[in-house]
């Protein structure tokens, strides 16, 4: 049974002061984000939780695309090096404790030494050549999109040091914060591919009615475009005129054909 150790009260005063800086720090870092695209937040939270864990010596970020999962992001390793690393549910966490629950948690293992016998020839090879065969400490916490697990992020530390419990805290609202940030993003793209989807079968109805014009509105969007990045105009305008573009038309849907 573990033994619970009462901080005095000087050092509970000085724990909570520590870990209300960092939490500051960390909200911060997130401010303007949902201006970033998805790869762009991803390395931008690495990177804060380098500055607010300060065990942490190397780390990396994966995300799991059709099942597989990938690095995105890392600091530290060879990413050239990294990304010849993929796997699936089955094997990402071996040796390492995860839950797939609703609640997100941090967890922190020591690995000795990797199972042989669980990976194959060349992952083993690249361990080695990473550094992460054994001996080291990882925290990490799964990221989690409707209760099932699409990434995680990893911390390692070479120098036989355990992460403090503010550390463990630190990464934990990361991986929430992380988890929320890309579920809202997933959902968002998911909207978007609805709304072109649905733009694009006006388009092709439009044409069905008028063959005459087959390909024109795309026509007038792509001379749109090339003339408003000509003109410097923001990428989101941009956005607008395309689908002006797109759309310039569609009042001719709600005309017989005889017209």
């Amino acid at each position: 049974m573990p033994i619970e150790v009462e901080l005095p009260e000087h050092d509970k005063e000085a724990f909570t002061h520590d870990l209300t800086l960092k939490f500051s720090r960390l909200i911060h870092s997130f401010v303007n984000s949902h201006k970033l695209t998805k790869e762009a937040f991803l390395i931008q939270a690495l990177d804060a939780a380098f500055d607010l864990i300060p065990e942490a010596e190397k780390g990396s970020l994966y995300i799991a695309q059709d099942g597989i999962f990938k690095p995105v992001c890392a600091k530290g390793y060879d990413m050239t090096l990294l990304s010849q690393l993929a796997f699936t549910m089955d094997n990402i966490f071996i040796g390492f404790e995860c839950v797939e629950v609703d609640a997100i948690e941090s967890y922190q293992n020591y690995i000795e030494k990797r199972e042989d016998h669980m990976f194959d020839e060349k992952t083993l090879d690249i361990f080695k050549a990473l550094g992460t065969y054994g001996k080291f400490t990882s925290l990490y916490a799964p990221l989690q999109f409707d209760q099932t697990v699409i990434g995680f992020i990893s911390l390692e530390n070479f120098q036989m040091r355990s992460f403090s419990i503010i550390s463990q805290e630190v990464l934990k609202f990361y991986a929430q914060s992380i988890s929320n940030y890309y579920a809202l993003k997933l959902r968002e793209d998911r909207e978007k591919r609805l709304y072109d989807e649905t733009i694009m079968a006006l388009v092709t109805s439009i044409e069905v009615m008028d063959s005459y014009t087959e390909g024109h509105a795309r026509r007038v969007t792509q001379y749109s475009e090339w003339i408003a990045t000509a003109l410097q105009v923001p990428y989101e305008e941009i956005e607008k005129i395309k689908i002006a573009g797109l759309l310039h038309d569609v009042g001719k849907s709600a005309f017989p054909l005889a017209f």
